[in-house]
């Protein structure tokens, strides 16, 4: 999956521990290092982080729930040049992620 990748890499880049998750086309994403398997370690996860790099989806025209517990999906009405802005939105707000302290 291109935009877990893309994720991936742009939290990596910006010291974040983060992980997007996804199958099929629903997708999250969690602000910690561990791994998420279960409802309490996805409630372990960073709201405050979660909740700088979902204000700057919004600033970028993606909005998502504020609510970091819950999931949001991708369909084919989202062409290759949306996913592609998602991207670098994603990039910005694991910037935004960052510079918040947990």
């Amino acid at each position: 999956h291109a935009l877990i990748e893309a994720f991936a890499a742009s939290a990596k880049r910006h010291g974040v521990p983060a992980q997007m998750q996804g199958c099929g086309g629903h997708i999250h994403w969690y602000f910690t290092g561990e791994p998420v398997r279960t409802y309490r370690q996805a409630a372990r996860a960073s709201s405050r982080r979660y909740s700088a790099f979902v204000d700057v989806l919004a600033e970028s025209g993606f909005l998502v729930s504020p609510n970091y517990l819950l999931h949001h999906a991708i369909s084919v009405a989202h062409n290759d040049a949306t996913l592609g802005a998602l991207a670098e939105a994603m990039d910005r707000g694991l910037a935004a992620a960052a510079q918040t302290e947990e």
